[in-house]
């Protein structure tokens, strides 16, 4: 019975031990591709970017990055660039929308959603103010 107790003991302090790990991990994976991101969208001079934590707040991402682009070309620019260099590192795009318009692009990354918008998009929609 002391056996059992304490593997059973051992169980719980691995698991929890496991836990902790695996969500510094995580966090960590999300860090860099947050990073990656917001290095790809300053590489074309994306505009106020911003970062969200929607955790608790959505069930389809945990975090949103905001950014502005000056034109429908420049956005677009912005999405293409994103697009190419994440499927060039191997980062998993599930989708985009809004290319063809570009007033406000969205990029699909599984854990995180890029909004690139326009200047008039980005204050009509003021997601930052929806989602913080």
């Amino acid at each position: 019975m002391l056996f059992l107790f304490l593997h059973s003991r051992y169980f719980i302090i691995s698991w929890y031990t496991s836990a902790l790990f695996f969500n510094h991990r995580e966090f960590i994976l999300q860090q860099s591709l947050q990073d990656f991101i917001i290095d790809k969208i300053d590489d074309l001079k994306g505009k106020d970017i911003v970062t969200l934590d929607v955790r608790g707040k959505s069930s389809i991402t945990d975090y949103m990055i905001i950014c502005t682009g000056t034109s429908n070309r420049h956005v677009s620019s912005i999405a293409n660039h994103l697009l190419d260099e994440a499927k060039k590192q191997g980062h998993l795009v599930l989708g985009s929308e809004g290319k063809t318009d570009a007033d406000w692009v969205v990029v699909d990354m599984d854990s995180v959603i890029v909004h690139i918008m326009q200047e008039e998009s980005r204050q009509l929609y003021e997601l930052e103010k929806l989602w913080s």
